[in-house]
């Protein structure tokens, strides 16, 4: 059974949904008076005796391609499946997927695909933290593979916040006569505008 931990008294209560914050009233505007001292909610893993244990933690797990495309379709519904990679990988919180990325060989086909490699996915379901990590644990994968260099591309209306907290930087832009050949090897996408190319130095 998963339940919350209050912002604000820390005691674990049901939540009515995935969002809840607070376990009443008192404490929701008891923080928003005192947002300085406001603390975040936890959802916590509550056993059949009603002990409470520790709060979920995000965890890296690998992923088939078949799984990794089932978590995008769930979560990402504008983007097509993906028909091959070099692996998957996702994060649990608690027995919960919350995220997943697919990484393969690089869809411009001028990058070699031998030193580099491409994040084709990446979602999540909106838990904090979860696509930072992902990046992360995406790089980490690639230098053990012996990638020199790991790209991805966001919309040029993107930030890319989740990106530069696991040390991306910006390389270039991308118009979309450069990018309509996706489409060519089953990767494309809904999106037809400027796309922003990220990279990971590795090694």
């Amino acid at each position: 059974m998963i339940k919350i931990l209050c912002g604000n008294c820390r005691r674990s209560f049901d939540a009515q949904c995935r969002d809840a914050q607070y376990c009443s009233v008192r404490c929701r505007v008891h923080r928003h008076r005192h947002p300085a001292r406001r603390l975040k909610a936890e959802r916590v893993t509550v056993p059949c005796n009603g002990s409470r244990s520790e709060p979920a933690k995000l965890r890296v797990i690998p992923l088939t391609l078949s799984q990794a495309n089932q978590a995008v379709a769930k979560l990402h519904r504008h983007h097509g499946k993906v028909v091959g990679h070099r692996f998957s990988i996702g994060i649990n919180l608690g027995d919960d997927l919350v995220g997943a990325a697919i990484i393969g060989r690089p869809v411009a086909r001028h990058y070699d695909h031998h030193e580099v490699a491409e994040v084709t996915r990446l979602v999540t379901d909106g838990t904090p933290h979860v696509a930072s990590k992902l990046y992360a644990a995406a790089a980490r994968a690639c230098t053990a593979m012996g990638y020199k260099t790991l790209q991805t591309y966001t919309l040029d209306s993107e930030p890319g916040t989740s990106l530069r907290a696991a040390g991306w930087t910006r390389a270039d832009t991308v118009t979309d006569t450069n990018w309509g050949r996706r489409s060519l090897r089953g990767n494309g996408s809904a999106h037809a505008a400027h796309k922003v190319r990220w990279i990971r130095p590795l090694g």
